[in-house]
């Protein structure tokens, strides 16, 4: 298995609170094909202003990088929220449509 680390910025200045980001990606070896039972995902997206720039940006990296995961058995919806509440896609087969 294979890890990398991602912080926000490289460098932090000695001796000062700070709060960082850290995105961790892991690389596991291809596994034998064994079949498993359907998944049913629902994501929750949220688009609240404290939800901006980097941090939407790595919300959607991370949801695009699930989808990629899920085959045409498994289920996926999406809803995203801020003030309300936004249906976005309704449970479904995970599909490039969706």
């Amino acid at each position: 298995m294979h890890f990398k680390t991602k912080f926000d910025y490289k460098s932090i200045p000695q001796n000062t609170l700070f709060n960082t980001r850290l995105m961790i990606s892991l690389d596991a070896p291809q596994g034998e094909n064994k079949d498993r039972k359907p998944l049913n995902i629902s994501m929750v997206l949220d688009r609240s202003g404290s939800m901006h720039g980097e941090k939407l940006e790595y919300v959607k990296q991370a949801a695009a990088t699930l989808v990629r995961q899920l085959g045409s058995s498994d289920t996926i919806s999406l809803t995203s929220f801020d003030d309300e509440v936004t249906p976005v896609i309704f449970p479904g087969p995970c599909s490039s449509d969706n």
